[in-house]
């Protein structure tokens, strides 16, 4: 019985060794720009949302992980979960679609996997977040009994 010889085993791990030091950082980079682009995409049409002459709807898909600002669509690079309005908390798993007009002024949260997005009416001025569970929900208890500015005080 013959097994691989120490300059074989040596050969593929190098060889394994190139070819992640190649593909890793390319992975990584391009997650990275997803985030970004959501980001920067969001940021754009959330300040596009609030205008005198107009309204739009912002509708929120749990199902197909959507979400669409007036007429466009976004592809969050994490799972939408929960949808926060004042007095009103939207899950996932009570509602596959939710749409919803913008408060003229207020706030609203849209959250998923420690991440929350709050949006601020009517200057669309959006908040990223990393989370830990239980500070997204100080956050979604805030947001929805209209207290954000308390959130503040603490984070």
């Amino acid at each position: 019985m013959r097994g691989f010889t120490l300059l074989e085993l040596v050969l593929v791990l190098a060889l394994v060794a190139l070819v992640s030091a190649v593909t890793l950082p390319v992975i990584y980079k391009s997650s990275l720009k997803g985030n970004e682009e959501f980001e920067n995409r969001l940021s754009y049409l959330a300040a596009q949302l609030w205008s005198p002459s107009k309204t739009y709807q912002v509708c929120v898909n749990f199902r197909k992980n959507l979400l669409f600002l007036g007429k466009e669509r976004l592809e969050p690079p994490f799972k939408l979960e929960t949808l926060v309005l004042r007095g009103r908390l939207i899950s996932g798993e009570q509602f596959n679609r939710y749409c919803f007009t913008p408060p003229q002024a207020g706030e609203f949260l849209i959250t998923g996997k420690g991440r929350a997005i709050l949006i601020f009416m009517p200057l669309g001025e959006v908040h990223y977040y990393r989370l830990s569970e239980g500070e997204l929900e100080t956050l979604k208890d805030k947001v929805e009994k209209g207290r954000v500015s308390e959130w503040f005080k603490y984070y």
